[in-house]
């Protein structure tokens, strides 16, 4: 990553901010502020709290979908099929840096896994088509996604195991920090292929943290 240290945040690029939102250090300095971009901490409380078993049903997921649905909101890799601009940002991102195509059924799946948690913190729920799916854990399994040997009708009482879809979130949050690394690698090393969906002030304001680094010192004094 490119030194920021001798500007002052408002000075900074486009570009310069696309690298500091992307980056994978803890914090970023400029002449003025401290910054921490929103995905790395993202990243870290969904690692961290699937160890955790008071937190790890929810807290690793939900990190997960917010870091796919900022990746695929602000950016796409040149190089791939542009998606449609009505696609959410997590079929994005699963599509462009996560390799799961859009349309498959793992990418739909995952969707509606998304849905499910986000709106009503359930493993059950229809997608936008009239699809019925449940979802349960298997921490053990070597996939990020089985799917279910047979469609569901959403009722209680038809429910058997070959309707369920197996998740692992061990394997999907490390398929979500596989695509932040990703997107990392196209910024760093092919950056005319990373198209930015966002502007500036967005990013800057919507998905970085900055604090004076005048303010840092005087805690310190004080």
């Amino acid at each position: 990553m490119v030194n920021l240290s001798q500007k002052r945040l408002r000075e900074l690029t486009l570009r310069e901010i696309v690298s500091a939102h992307l980056s994978s250090r803890s914090r970023i300095e400029t002449a003025d502020m401290i910054l921490e971009s929103c995905l790395h901490s993202a990243e870290d409380g969904m690692r961290q709290s699937r160890g955790t078993l008071l937190t790890r049903n929810y807290a690793p997921l939900l990190c997960g979908f917010a870091i796919l649905d900022q990746l695929g909101g602000c950016y796409s890799d040149k190089q791939k099929p542009a998606l449609p601009a009505s696609k959410s940002g997590i079929i994005k991102a699963l599509d462009h840096f996560c390799l799961y195509p859009s349309g498959s059924p793992e990418s739909d799946a995952i969707y509606l896994l998304r849905n499910c948690l986000v709106h009503d913190s359930a493993l059950s729920g229809k997608s936008h088509r009239g699809v019925w799916a449940i979802f349960r854990y298997d921490w053990e399994q070597p996939q990020a996604i089985r799917l279910a040997a047979i469609p569901w009708d959403g009722t209680a009482q038809n429910l058997k195991k070959d309707h369920v879809t197996w998740v692992n979130p061990r394997k999907l949050t490390d398929d979500i920090s596989l695509a932040l690394s990703n997107a990392r690698t196209i910024e760093r090393d092919r950056p005319a292929d990373l198209i930015i969906h966002q502007d500036k002030e967005d990013i800057l304001h919507k998905f970085i943290f900055w604090t004076p680094r005048d303010k840092i010192k005087k805690l310190f004094e004080d």
